[in-house]
């Protein structure tokens, strides 16, 4: 029994990754032979007809460019339905780091007569920008302490800006990254840098 309800999870999984997200069992026997110990399963799947992605719509009150973070979009319209896209749509625009949670919506109950699943993938964005501070104690610096802020987002097409300042005993130091994206993934960018310094040798 444990078998048959693993194959037929089996078989709707696969179908369900092949976008036939209408299949059914039609038919489902098992058959035990005791005197041998074993089994016969004979399953019969109907998939019905594939679907297909129909349009893609993200939802963002950034100010975001659309194509900027379509590049990040791993399906397209008219593509078969393949919910391992869906997954790797999520986690790429989660990657990005600009938005505190991701989700795609598969809208299969508004897919037409040419069945084309609505997807609209929903954003929540995270806080423009990120703070951070720390203290410690080095030998080379001995007792020191720092900050730092990245702005996450500066424009419409992602550009990011972080600056870091660190003070101590024996001087100071200052550290600036302008970082614009040019794919889809996260180190996917060059950066403009600059930093300064004033320490003096300790006595």
């Amino acid at each position: 029994f444990l078998f048959s309800s693993f194959a037929i999870k089996a078989v709707s999984r696969a179908a369900y990754q092949e976008g036939d997200l209408d299949a059914k069992l039609t038919r489902h026997q098992l058959g035990v032979d005791v005197d041998h110990n074993s089994a016969d399963i004979e399953l019969t799947l109907d998939t019905g007809e594939r679907y297909y992605f129909g349009a893609i719509t993200i939802e963002q009150n950034e100010g975001f460019d659309d194509a900027f973070l379509r590049r990040s979009v791993k399906m397209k319209s008219g593509d078969p339905f393949d919910p391992q896209k869906i997954l790797d749509t999520q986690f790429a625009l989660g990657d990005l780091n600009y938005f505190r949670s991701v989700v795609v919506d598969a809208q299969k109950d508004h897919a037409g007569d040419d069945r084309r699943v609505p997807i609209v993938i929903h954003t929540t964005p995270k806080p423009p920008r990120q703070y951070k501070y720390g203290a410690g104690y080095g030998t080379d610096t001995r007792a020191r302490a720092s900050s730092g802020v990245e702005f996450r987002r500066l424009n419409s097409e992602g550009h990011r800006l972080r600056a870091d300042v660190t003070a101590s005993q024996l001087g100071e130091s200052a550290a600036v990254e302008y970082i614009v994206p040019t794919g889809p993934l996260p180190t996917d960018n060059f950066s403009i840098q600059a930093a300064g310094f004033d320490y003096k040798l300790p006595s």
